[in-house]
């Protein structure tokens, strides 16, 4: 289980390299892409790393009355991606970098956030030439955007251990591009200072998940009676906890999920306990494990998975991806010169196929489209998705 976890999280720490190895293949959905950052506080719970020092920022906080938060209150820092009417000038991928560098301090000024951003990124090991090239890459979405009219559905994206909101900005931006509202705040232990691999931080990312879906209750265009919850890793057993008992969430996304791989403390058994978690769900598996110990351990979480719904149940290998490439971010740090037995096109090629089935997965169980569900149903060469990328079947009920 900890190897799983944390090896996105420790991939940041090895990679250099120039030249990109991710590149985003999809079309752009029939909407602009707006995106706006909120700086919010859950009054509800204390967060100790910032006890010591009052909070100034005076941002209201949606699911209270209180305009000025109290010293400790936990930070939610709130990335929404959603469908707009225009797309005026796009974001570069540096501006979702400066999100690493103010997840927990919202008091930072905005030349303190831009002096933080190259530091940090050496840090986990980027050369110059790659945070310039990274940097200035040109993104889908708009500040500010005016959103598109129309109720949306609503998809709370989940990071993996440790890591930042903007994770997986390229399926968030291509989600909303499809006509979801999409909301993910970075993934934070319960008193500060990291997440941890126990109950206390699955239960701080099952609140966060819960904060959100109450924030997107205050966004006019959100139809927050149809939610998905997309969770990578770590996230992928926080999305599952999040959803027992709430009859809003419709389908559950696992991007190689830890709900696969859980530690021996961990009973999951009481997730089904729940009335109101048998819901379909989609999960998307590794490459295939390279030792038949590990193979044993996940064909064993397979069993769990299977039991925990009747509704609707996908289960896809990814052929030619590890784990760490379900995060855009994560093979961006990974770099050429880490893929050497995969070739890094297939790896985006793999990342795009994903992408393309997470948002037919998710129209066709949160907006009941016909054709999307048909391609739900269909073989992967019948979708026209090169069959040596992914494999895989429907592992529970028919649609």
């Amino acid at each position: 289980m900890n190897r799983y976890c944390l090896l996105a999280f420790a991939l940041i720490c090895n990679c250099a390299q120039a030249t990109s190895s991710f590149n985003f293949g999809n079309e752009r959905g029939p909407y602009a892409v707006g995106f706006r950052a909120e700086f919010l506080y859950d009054l509800s719970r204390t967060y100790s790393r910032l006890a010591a020092a009052p909070l100034l920022s005076t941002k209201a906080v949606p699911v209270t009355t209180s305009d000025s938060p109290p010293a400790g209150a936990r930070p939610i820092q709130t990335l929404i991606w959603y469908p707009a009417s225009e797309s005026l000038k796009p974001m570069n991928y540096g501006e979702y970098i400066e999100f690493g560098v103010n997840r927990e301090n919202f008091n930072l000024s905005p030349r303190e956030i831009t002096g933080a951003v190259k530091p940090l990124l050496k840090l986990y090991g980027w050369a110059d030439d790659q945070i310039t090239e990274e940097s200035n890459r040109i993104q889908w979405a708009t500040r500010d955007a005016k959103p598109a009219a129309g109720k949306f559905p609503v998809v709370i994206y989940a990071p993996s251990f440790g890591s930042p909101a903007y994770e997986n900005v390229d399926l968030c931006e291509y989600l909303a591009s499809q006509g979801f509202i999409v909301l993910a705040s970075p993934s934070q232990g319960a008193a500060g200072g990291g997440m941890t691999m126990d109950l206390a931080g699955i239960n701080a990312q099952v609140t966060d998940i819960h904060f959100l879906m109450r924030h997107a209750e205050y966004i006019g265009e959100a139809d927050t009676k149809r939610i998905a919850i997309v969770g990578f890793s770590w996230g992928g057993i926080s999305n599952a906890f999040a959803a027992v008992n709430k009859p809003n969430v419709r389908a559950l996304v696992f991007l190689d999920g830890s709900i696969r791989y859980p530690p021996d403390n961990l009973d999951i058994s009481n997730l089904n306990s729940g009335s109101r978690f048998d819901i379909p769900m989609l999960y998307f598996s590794q490459r295939k494990a390279q030792s038949n110990d590990a193979q044993m351990k996940m064909d064993a979480g397979d069993k769990i998975l299977a039991k925990l719904t009747h509704q609707p149940f996908y289960i896809f290998t990814m052929n030619f991806m590890n784990h760490q490439d379900y995060g855009s971010l994560m093979i961006r740090e990974f770099g050429l010169r880490k893929y050497v037995t995969i070739p890094p096109e297939k790896v985006s090629a793999s990342y795009d196929a994903m992408a393309l089935y997470v948002y037919h997965f998710l129209n066709a169980f949160l907006k009941n489209d016909v054709i999307s569900k048909q391609f739900m149903s269909r073989s992967s060469a019948a979708n026209r998705v090169p069959v040596e990328l992914i494999s895989g079947k429907l592992a529970g009920s028919a649609p």
